[in-house]
């Protein structure tokens, strides 16, 4: 089933954060080396790992209180790694992405890095990519993704690769002499989510995660597990709002209050995933929210 959201929401909207030149085991600079040079570094191996969609890679380089306020495992649920070629696919891409870093300020233990990012456009490479569809891209036999990857290395070379550029700040702090990326997740907004189904309905969904942590400006996933539990297909229709109500015009989605329809084959099993944005100018006295999955089953699929 197509996602409930936009089909490219879970790789376009964590483009918002990302970008990095640089491999993702490429060595942390010496402790004794200048600041400036294992700030940038970190940085770069830490959006390096979000671009290729990598996040237990990527959540190795956060702060111990980013560290204990969310585990690696729910991190990982919440983001949605991709997996096979389609994560080896956004890895080349990955490999293609500048960076170009301003000095950092620092101040004692913490420092902000401010960069320049330019950053393969998915959204146009989407026909050539199967439109970012992981089953179908990781389905490819090994020829046509062989062939898929040369495709992008001649774009490449060809200069005919199409990029967007985007500009981005990042919050450092040192640990045992050691940055690490500071997204100060102790201090953040949650996310509750509820759904309403109609009684008697042969569709059972229940949340991977009732309760989700993020910050303003970075993107959150909200997965939900579906059943047909009826001998026929399921036809029916999904609507996500946000309680309270005002807070729609700070989430980064414009389907809020509108049906969106899909099919579930009898018996069948699946997990769909949403991504979302709240913009950065959330009033800093928002600390919750409430995300509600209501859905709407055709009759005759219903027990």
């Amino acid at each position: 089933m197509r996602g409930l959201c936009n089909s490219l929401g879970k790789f376009l909207l964590a483009l918002l954060l990302l970008a990095a030149p640089l491999i993702l085991w490429l060595r942390y600079s010496d402790p004794a080396a200048a600041p400036g040079r294992e700030i940038d570094r970190v940085a770069e191996s830490y959006v390096k790992a979000l671009y290729s969609r990598d996040f237990a890679s990527a959540y190795r380089w956060l702060s111990a209180p980013d560290r204990n306020a969310k585990s690696q495992a729910t991190y990982v649920k919440e983001q949605g790694s991709f997996t096979g070629f389609t994560r080896q696919l956004a890895g080349k891409l990955a490999g293609f992405v500048e960076i170009s870093a301003a000095k950092p300020n620092i101040s004692g233990e913490r420092a902000t890095l401010s960069v320049n990012l330019k950053l393969p456009d998915v959204d146009k490479l989407a026909p050539l990519v199967l439109h970012w569809q992981e089953d179908k891209l990781n389905a490819l036999s090994n020829a046509a993704q062989k062939a898929l990857l040369a495709t992008i290395d001649e774009r490449q070379r060809q200069n005919t690769l199409p990029f967007i550029h985007t500009q981005e700040r990042f919050h450092l702090v040192r640990e045992n002499r050691r940055w690490k990326i500071f997204l100060d997740w102790p201090s953040g907004v949650q996310v509750e989510v509820k759904m309403k189904l109609p009684n008697g309905t042969a569709l059972d969904v229940t949340p991977a995660d009732g309760q989700i942590v993020f910050q303003p400006g970075e993107p959150f996933t909200i997965a939900l597990k579906l059943k047909n539990k009826s001998n026929q297909e399921l036809r029916a229709r999904v609507m996500h709002n946000v309680e309270p109500k005002s807070l729609e015009k700070y989430l980064g989605v414009g389907d809020c209050g509108n049906f969106v329809p899909f099919r579930l084959a009898a018996g069948k099993e699946e997990e769909n995933r949403s991504t979302f944005l709240v913009w950065t100018n959330l009033p800093a006295e928002i600390k919750r929210f409430t995300m509600i999955y209501e859905f709407e089953v055709d009759k005759q699929t219903r027990r």
